[in-house]
C-alpha cells in the first residue's frame, strides 16, 4: 500500500477516535430553553434562522444513497447546482452547467459528439451514469450520452452530482460518477411557462431553442408537461483532420438539433413519467478524415417509468418500479459514398423491475435493501454482432444491494454493497463504507468504495474473442476508490471544501480496430497493461447572501505513480509528459459571481481556466503521432439577468456574452483515436427571454 493510500487509512481511524472525544454540540442543543428569558427566546428566534448557504447545503438529496441527508452527511463528495445558479449565470446546455462542478472536463468522441472526463479520467463509455428525473438516459449500445444544447435548462430544478463511485448504489454506469438532473414538478411550476433562447456568432446563428412547461397541483394530483424543440451547432470553426485536410463546420457543418418531451404525473404514491428525447447531428468530421459534406446521425430515446412508494407505518416502507428505455443511438442511414461513414442501425432496449425496503429501527438507524432485474436486447439491420454471430444480441442481469446508515449527533456511518450478475459475464461485488463527522466547526468524510464499469452491449458482442461457455471473453473494469473531504463554514454565508481522491482502475475495456479494418473491444491495451488512475484534489468556496453569490472551485489531478495504458499515455515521437492524461487539462479552475444590483436585476461574469492540455494532432507515417501541447484558455462570460421586467409579474429577459476574449476553444480527443481536434463556438451572443403565467391558489 503506497503513502498516498495510507494517509486516507489514517484519517477513517482519526474520525473515528475524534467523533467520541471531541464531539461539539450545536448551537441550540448548547442552550438552556427553560432558563431563558422572553427577550432571549425573541433574539434565539432570529439567530436560528437558516442562511441561504445554510439552507443549501442542509438540504436533502438522496442521490448518494436511498435515504434522504443532508449534503453534509451525504456519504459520498457531493455537489449541487441550483436553479437559481443555472438562471443567472445564463448557462446555455448542460456543458455549462457542469463546468460548475471541479473536476470535470469535456472531450470529443466521434461524429462531432462530446462527452465529459472526470478527474482526469475518460468516462463517456459507461463510466458517469447520467439520470434525468430518475431515468437512465446513458444509451446501452455503448453506455455514452452525447452532450451540447440537448437538455432542459429552463426547466431544471437542480442539478446534483456526485463525484466519485456511484457503483454500490445504481450499477455499472456510475463507476466514475452521478449527474442527476431533477426538473421541476407540476405544483413548482404552478402555471405556464416557456422561454425562448436565441444564439449567434460572428459566422452562424448558434441556437435557436423554445421550450415550454405545464404543471400544476390539484387535489394531491401533480402533473407537469415540459416540451422543447430547437436547431443549434457545435462549431462554426474549420477542422483539420490528422492528414492535414481542413473544412469549416459553420452553416450546419456540426449540427446539434434537440427534441424532448417530459410527462409526469403523481397522485399519493403513485408516479407516472415517460420521456422522448431525440439529437439530431450533422458532422463533417468523419473518423479519420473531412467529409466532403455533411454526414447525418441522431439519438432517439423513449423513457418510461412507474412507481410506487407504499408506506406501512411510520417506519417501514415497500417501492416496486418498473422502467423500460428505448433507443435507436448513433443511427447513420445509409448514405451513397465512398467515404469513410458507414450506416449504423440499432435498435436497443432495457426493461428493468426493482422492489425496494426501507426500514427505520430507530430515528436514527435506517436499513435500506432491495434487488433489480433487467434485461438488455438489440437488434441491427446493417450492424453485426460478430461476437454472437448474429445481429441480435439479449442479456439480463440480476442485482441485489443493502445499506445500513446511522445518523448520530455527532457522525453519520454508512456501510452499503451490490451484487450484480449478468448473463454474459461474471458477477461483481460493489462495497462501500463511510463515515461523516462533525469536529467543532469542520465537516470530515472518509470514504471507500469499489466501483465497477459494466460491458455494454456492444463491448461485449465485439470482444476480442468468441463466447467462452457462454460467457464473453471480457471483464468488467473494477476501480478501487479513497476520498476525504473537509468542509468549513467560514461564515453563516460562506462554505469551503477541500477533498482528496485515489482512483485506481483494472481491466479498462478499450476499442480497438485491426489491419483488416476489423473493431473489437478488449480488455487492456497491445502491451498487456490494463490500468488506468488518478489521484489529486479539488477545492471549493461558496458565498451566499442578499447580495448575490460567489462559486469558485480548483482542480488538480496526476497520474503519478499510476499504471495507465498507451491509449490514455502521452507519448509522441516528438513529446512525451509525465503525471498527465490526454486530452483532459491537469489543472482546472472556475469562478462564477452573481451580484443583485437592485430586485430584479443580476449581473454574473464567470470565467473558465482549462490549463495545459496534450492530444494527437497529425500523424507522421515514418515517426507516428506527433503529440502537440494546447496552451491554457480563459473563458470569460457575462450575463445580465431581468426579472420582472416592466413591471410585468413573471417576464424575464437577459443577454450575455460567452468567450468573450474569443479564445477559440477545441474540445480534443482523450484517447489515442484518430480524431482531430474539434473547435468548438467561437464569440457567442446570446438573448434569453421567458415568462411564468402563475395559477393562483385557490
Amino acid at each position: 500500500m503506497d503513502n498516498y493510500k495510507f494517509i486516507l487509512l489514517f484519517y477513517f481511524n482519526l474520525l473515528l477516535f475524534a467523533t467520541n472525544t471531541f464531539a461539539q454540540e450545536s448551537r441550540l442543543d448548547s442552550l438552556k430553553i427553560d432558563s431563558l428569558s422572553l427577550e432571549q427566546l425573541t433574539k434565539l428566534k432570529s439567530t436560528a434562522e437558516l442562511s441561504e448557504m445554510e439552507k443549501e447545503i442542509n438540504q436533502n438529496t438522496d442521490v448518494a444513497s436511498k435515504k434522504a441527508l443532508s449534503v453534509r452527511r451525504s456519504p459520498s463528495i457531493v455537489s449541487i447546482i441550483t436553479e437559481e445558479e443555472i438562471k443567472k449565470t445564463g448557462a446555455r446546455d448542460i456543458i455549462d452547467v457542469l463546468r460548475m462542478v471541479p473536476g470535470f472536463d469535456f472531450g470529443v468522441d466521434v461524429q462531432g459528439s462530446v462527452g465529459l472526463g472526470i478527474r482526469g479520467n475518460w468516462s463517456n463509455e459507461g463510466k458517469c451514469l447520467i439520470l434525468l428525473d430518475g431515468q437512465e438516459m446513458n444509451e446501452t449500445m455503448y453506455g455514452t450520452t452525447p452532450m451540447g444544447n440537448n437538455y432542459p435548462i429552463h426547466q431544471i430544478k437542480r442539478v446534483e452530482v456526485i463525484r466519485g463511485p456511484g457503483s454500490s448504489v445504481y450499477g455499472g454506469y456510475a463507476a466514475y460518477g452521478v449527474i442527476n438532473i431533477i426538473t421541476k414538478n407540476g405544483e413548482e411550476t404552478n402555471g405556464v411557462s416557456a422561454q425562448a433562447t436565441t444564439g449567434f456568432t460572428s459566422k452562424d446563428i448558434s441556437r435557436l431553442v423554445t421550450s415550454i412547461s405545464i404543471g400544476q397541483k390539484i387535489k394531491g394530483f401533480d402533473y407537469s408537461i415540459n416540451g422543447l424543440v430547437g436547431m443549434g451547432t457545435r462549431s462554426d470553426g474549420v477542422y483539420t483532420d490528422l492528414s492535414g485536410n481542413s473544412t469549416s463546420l459553420a452553416n450546419n457543418g456540426n449540427r446539434l438539433n434537440p427534441s424532448y418531451l417530459n410527462f409526469a404525473g403523481s397522485y399519493k404514491g403513485l408516479s407516472l413519467r415517460f420521456i422522448y428525447d431525440k439529437l439530431d447531428l450533422s458532422t463533417k468530421d468523419g473518423y479519420s478524415t473531412v467529409l466532403s459534406k455533411p454526414y447525418s446521425a441522431s439519438f432517439t430515446s423513449y423513457y418510461g417509468e412507474v412507481k410506487y412508494v407504499l408506506k406501512l407505518g411510520n417506519k417501514f416502507s415497500l417501492t416496486p418500479k418498473l422502467n423500460f428505455k428505448s433507443q435507436k443511438p448513433w443511427y447513420s442511414p445509409f448514405q451513397e459514398s465512398t467515404e469513410k461513414y458507414p450506416a449504423f442501425d440499432v435498435i436497443s432496449n432495457r426493461y428493468r423491475a426493482g422492489l425496494t425496503a426501507s426500514y427505520d429501527f430507530t430515528s436514527q438507524l435506517n436499513f435500506i435493501a432491495g434487488g433489480e432485474v433487467f434485461h438488455d436486447n438489440a437488434s441491427a439491420d446493417v450492424y453485426s454482432f460478430r461476437t454472437l454471430k448474429s445481429n441480435n444480441a439479449a442479456f439480463t442481469n440480476y442485482a441485489g444491494y443493502a445499506q445500513f446508515l446511522y445518523k448520530y449527533k455527532y457522525f453519520t456511518p454508512t456501510l452499503g454493497i451490490r451484487y450484480d450478475k449478468n448473463t454474459a459475464y461474471e458477477g461483481r461485488f460493489s462495497p462501500r463504507f463511510g463515515i461523516v463527522s462533525r469536529i467543532w466547526k469542520f465537516n470530515l468524510k472518509a470514504l471507500y468504495s469499489q466501483s465497477f464499469r459494466a460491458p455494454t452491449i456492444a463491448n461485449i458482442a465485439l470482444s476480442y474473442d468468441t463466447l467462452t461457455n457462454g460467457t464473453a471473453n471480457i471483464k468488467q473494469e473494477s476501480s478501487e476508490i479513497y476520498e476525504f473531504e473537509i468542509g468549513l463554514p467560514i461564515s453563516r454565508s460562506s462554505y469551503f471544501t477541500l477533498n482528496l481522491y485515489d482512483i485506481t482502475t483494472q481491466n479498462i475495456i478499450l476499442y480497438y480496430v485491426n489491419s483488416d479494418e476489423v473493431e473489437f473491444y478488449r480488455n487492456g491495451d497491445a502491451d498487456g497493461n490494463k490500468k488506468i488512475g488518478s489521484r489529486g484534489f479539488e477545492f471549493d468556496f461558496k458565498t451566499k447572501a442578499n447580495w448575490g453569490f460567489i462559486n469558485a472551485n480548483y482542480s488538480f489531478y496526476t497520474n503519478l505513480g499510476k499504471q495507465v495504458v498507451d491509449d490514455y499515455k502521452i507519448d509522441g515521437y516528438n513529446l512525451a509528459v509525465n503525471n498527465v492524461n490526454l486530452g483532459l487539462a491537469q489543472h482546472l479552475a472556475n469562478i462564477y459571481l452573481g451580484f443583485n444590483i437592485t430586485k430584479n436585476i443580476s449581473i454574473s461574469p464567470s470565467v473558465n481556466f482549462i490549463g495545459n492540455r496534450y492530444a494527437t494532432s497529425n500523424i507522421d507515417a515514418i515517426n507516428g503521432r506527433f503529440i502537440q501541447k494546447y496552451s491554457p484558455v480563459f473563458l470569460a462570460n457575462l450575463f445580465i439577468n431581468f426579472s420582472n421586467a416592466f413591471n410585468t409579474e413573471g417576464l424575464n429577459f437577459g443577454f450575455g456574452c460567452y468567450d468573450i476574449l474569443n479564445q477559440k476553444y477545441q474540445f480534443l480527443q482523450p484517447y489515442t483515436g484518430d480524431h482531430g481536434a474539434l473547435p468548438a463556438l467561437s464569440r457567442e451572443y446570446v438573448f434569453k427571454v421567458s415568462y411564468q403565467l402563475t395559477y393562483k391558489n385557490k
